[in-house]
């Protein structure tokens, strides 16, 4: 009986999911625009990724945020593009671990904006209007400006009229642009990103407010990846040279001079601004 019990709990000691050695890497991306723009803006990247590490490279896009934490919680992917909500949440449940941010990851903002031609002048004029959001788990587009309104001792159920969840950054200025809504909160590389590619016109919108700096974005590992495998997959990112025209030309895509190491206490206010705020 004492052999059966120790063995029995010898069982339970194991780790739930055994280390394991990359043969072919799948990544994932945080769908925080439309999916064309995704595919043109990280395409090279993998590209890249694939020959320096000769693994076969495969880019599931999932169709929501909650998707993406989804498909990695069933280990579908073994590297991911977090925002930083999502991977604070992909870091408390399932052990996602830091792997490399851009060098201006650490310093976004959220911006709130109307319609140029809106006649909204101040945040003030703001009151009783429709805003939108982007997705529930989104960093620059609900949890820090959910914070920061709060530093201002503004209830967004009551100070705005209507409130929406676009999903999506790009998605919002759309709405804005279109008059779906009266003002929207989006991720401020995002919104210079449709400017630079087009999507919006320079006098389509007019920023209201800008959110205090933090960080955003990290790209992140499976727990159980091997150690060499991780080092290797950062490694590939961070020997991204910028006096290389190639190389440049994949960073300036990704709108980065270069790639740093991550590390986990850089997202603890934001941690903290997640659990406060819930889920």
């Amino acid at each position: 009986m004492i052999l059966v019990l120790l063995l029995a709990a010898g069982c339970q000691q194991k780790p739930q999911h055994a280390l394991y050695k990359l043969k072919e890497l799948r990544v994932g991306l945080l769908p925080d625009q439309n999916e064309v723009s995704m595919r043109t803006k990280y395409s090279p990247l993998l590209d890249y990724i694939a020959t320096y590490t000769g693994l076969k490279t495969t880019l599931i896009l999932p169709t929501s945020y909650e998707g993406l934490l989804d498909l990695f919680s069933k280990k579908k992917i073994d590297l991911a593009l977090f925002g930083g909500a999502t991977y604070v949440k992909a870091h408390r449940l399932y052990g996602a671990k830091t792997l490399v941010m851009r060098d201006i990851d650490k310093q976004y903002r959220s911006i709130f904006f109307v319609k140029a031609n809106s006649g909204i002048k101040s945040f003030a004029d703001l009151k009783g209007k429709a805003i939108a959001f982007g997705s529930r788990l989104s960093t620059g587009g609900y949890y820090m400006p959910r914070y920061f309104l709060g530093k201002k001792n503004i209830d967004i159920v009551d100070y705005f009229n209507v409130i929406k969840y676009s999903g999506a950054h790009d998605k919002t200025a759309e709405w804005v642009r279109d008059g779906v809504v009266d003002v929207g909160v989006a991720h401020s590389g995002v919104i210079n990103d449709m400017y630079r590619d087009g999507r919006l016109k320079e006098t389509s919108l007019k920023i209201i407010w800008e959110t205090p700096v933090f960080p955003d974005y990290v790209w992140a590992a499976q727990q159980q990846l091997l150690e060499s495998d991780v080092t290797l997959l950062r490694n590939a990112f961070m020997l991204l040279n910028p006096r290389k025209p190639a190389q440049k030309r994949i960073l300036d895509n990704l709108g980065g001079g270069f790639y740093l190491d991550a590390h986990h206490k850089t997202f603890n206010i934001l941690n903290d601004v997640v659990y406060n705020l819930g889920y």
